[in-house]
């Protein structure tokens, strides 16, 4: 069994607004903890991956806040997501907080990095 805490995840991504914290928890998956403040888009960190756009999957929890996730090009092409409300999110999207949100997700790692 694999645990790990806030401090002991390495940061991925960080911006103004948004950090994503992941780790290996085992296995060949990760997890990873997104807290993002209202107004926050993934956008600018996710330029230069296919589409520009996250590549992986996640399944997650959203423990507070609410979420628009686009899904692509098409600016009516999203959902929206709750504060407690579990989630699978298909690879090809781009969290943006209608409201400071936080979440735990999980996906398959792509190397041994995390």
């Amino acid at each position: 069994m694999t645990a790990t805490t806030w401090n002991d995840t390495p940061v991925a991504i960080r911006t103004d607004e948004a950090e994503l914290r992941r780790k290996a928890i085992g296995g060949d998956l990760s997890g990873a903890s997104i807290p993002l403040v209202k107004g926050a888009d993934m956008g600018p960190a996710l330029k230069g991956l296919p589409d520009d756009m996250c590549p992986c999957p996640h399944r997650g929890y959203l423990l507070k806040g609410r979420l628009k996730l686009r899904t692509g090009a098409d600016p009516a092409a999203y959902g929206v997501y709750e504060e407690g409300q579990a989630f699978h999110w298909p690879p090809g999207h781009v969290p943006e907080a209608w409201r400071t949100a936080s979440s735990w997700t999980s996906h398959r790692r792509r190397s041994s990095t995390g």
